[in-house]
């Protein structure tokens, strides 16, 4: 008997299949997509995907079904314009990497705006037609309110939305 051993860097291609056999052993199935990119013989770069068909058997079929789901990482393009935040509401899971790329779209120069999550300890300052970039793991499930930092106008108040972190396990944290 011999035993081939590889390992498969790439993404999920759906959030992993949990079943059982008919002798109560856990049997979870998930795909993984990786990417190659070659110059043909013309020169032109080619990307070729290779999908693999992973199956997990008793405790590791349980904890790739706990952990493992497709799409891990949230990128959000958001705007800020006097009295709004577009989106207003942001849905991740417990344990996303989360990516905010907030663009001030103001046209008056003096209309600087903030952004705070403080339970997450971010608060930046963005001038108009600037962008900046927020990175940070949602770690902590529940319901986080975001807000503009700056007295910007009369409806500076009016200028906040929310993070939904869902957590682990598919349980709501909101009703």
């Amino acid at each position: 008997m011999s035993f081939n051993k590889i390992i498969v860097v790439g993404n999920l291609g759906r959030d992993p299949e949990l079943r059982y056999t008919p002798q109560g052993i856990p049997v979870c199935t998930f795909s993984v997509a990786t990417n190659e990119r070659r110059r043909d013989s013309a020169g032109e770069l080619q990307e070729r995907t290779l999908w693999f068909r992973v199956t997990a058997w008793r405790r590791l079929a349980e904890l790739t079904h706990q952990y493992l789901r497709k799409g891990n990482t949230v990128e959000v393009w958001m705007i800020a314009v006097r009295s709004r935040f577009q989106p207003w509401k942001i849905e991740v899971n417990q344990g996303d990497k989360v990516i905010i790329h907030l663009t001030n779209i103001e046209q008056t120069t003096d209309e600087l705006h903030g952004f705070a999550i403080c339970e997450y300890n971010i608060n930046v300052v963005v001038d108009p037609g600037e962008t900046k970039t927020i990175e940070f793991v949602a770690n902590k499930p529940g319901v986080f309110p975001f807000y503009c930092t700056n007295f910007c106008s009369a409806l500076h108040q009016e200028m906040q939305g929310y993070l939904l972190v869902k957590p682990k396990g598919g349980a709501t944290a909101m009703k």
